[in-house]
């Protein structure tokens, strides 16, 4: 952890105080990870882009069953799940072009959050034994719903900022910064939040979860440091 933050420990889960940070500026934008999607993009989408090659092959008799007999039904199939593979292979490069943005930014008039493909699904238990036909489900809802192809800015103005805290074990944990956030539409701030905390997984982001977490703080009780920080509307 940061030497430069308090941590109070409690069943592996730590708020983080900016007690001893001397610094004048810390780190304002954390990109997210886009390795996994471009992994995911590849093995996925060659898989649709094969299927959908072999597919028609089969279905003109270009390619015939290793019997001599038209593979009619063989090519049928391989469309079909070529067609599927591409609309799951959609979802990882959708990632990758909106990971252009950065994931969170730190402003002088608060935090801004690049939310990508937030779905209603996301706030699902964990159900031992079920991991597996979860995920599925929820990468079928992303694509019926079209709620995996959306991007949006949502704003947390810093005086309705509380907290800033990371948790979990190790390889599993996660940050959730707790304020006020709002969207904006037409040029015009919506006048309820959509949500009064969000939370990211530390696979997300680039930066580990700590350094985060300190500058958000940092920034969070230094106004004269917030003078420095480029505006969100820019």
């Amino acid at each position: 952890f940061p030497r430069c933050c308090a941590l109070t420990n409690q069943e592996d889960d730590f708020n983080l105080f900016p007690s001893c940070m001397s610094r004048r500026s810390a780190p304002f934008e954390f990109r997210g990870k886009t390795w996994i999607y471009v992994a995911s993009f590849l093995i996925v989408g060659g898989l649709a882009a094969f299927s959908l090659v072999m597919g028609p092959l089969f279905l003109t008799g270009a390619i015939k069953r290793a019997d001599g007999k038209p593979g009619t039904e063989g090519g049928i199939a391989l469309c079909i799940v070529g067609v599927l593979l591409s609309l799951v292979a959609a979802l990882p490069l959708f990632r990758i072009v909106a990971l252009r943005r950065p994931l969170l930014r730190l402003c002088r008039e608060g935090i801004v959050v690049n939310l990508i493909a937030a779905s209603s699904l996301d706030v699902l238990p964990q159900i031992p034994g079920l991991g597996k036909g979860l995920k599925l489900l929820h990468i079928a809802w992303l694509i019926v719903s079209l709620q995996g192809f959306r991007q949006h800015l949502v704003y947390a103005p810093w005086r309705t900022f509380q907290a800033a805290q990371v948790s979990g074990f190790k390889m599993a944990r996660e940050i959730t910064i707790v304020a006020l956030f709002y969207r904006m539409a037409d040029g015009r701030w919506q006048p309820n939040p959509i949500d009064d905390q969000l939370t990211f997984q530390e696979a997300e982001f680039a930066a580990s979860l700590d350094k985060i977490a300190e500058s958000v703080l940092f920034y969070a009780a230094n106004a004269a440091a917030r003078e420095q920080l480029p505006s969100w509307d820019g």
